[in-house]
């Protein structure tokens, strides 16, 4: 394989690890975001007051 390549396929591979480590750590942390910020009853919304209607 020439030297080229090699250095070519390396650097692919540094890129799309780069890439699944963002996307991974962007879905963690939406994945803690929604836990820390609770579950609403169905049918009941929550105003910017933090009071719930239904």
């Amino acid at each position: 394989m020439s030297e080229n390549l090699a250095s070519a396929l390396l650097l692919l591979g540094q890129g799309m690890a780069g890439i699944f480590t963002v996307l991974g750590l962007i879905a963690l942390s939406v994945a803690l975001l929604s836990h820390l910020d609770g579950k609403k009853a169905k049918g009941q919304q929550k105003n910017n007051s933090g009071h719930t209607f239904e």
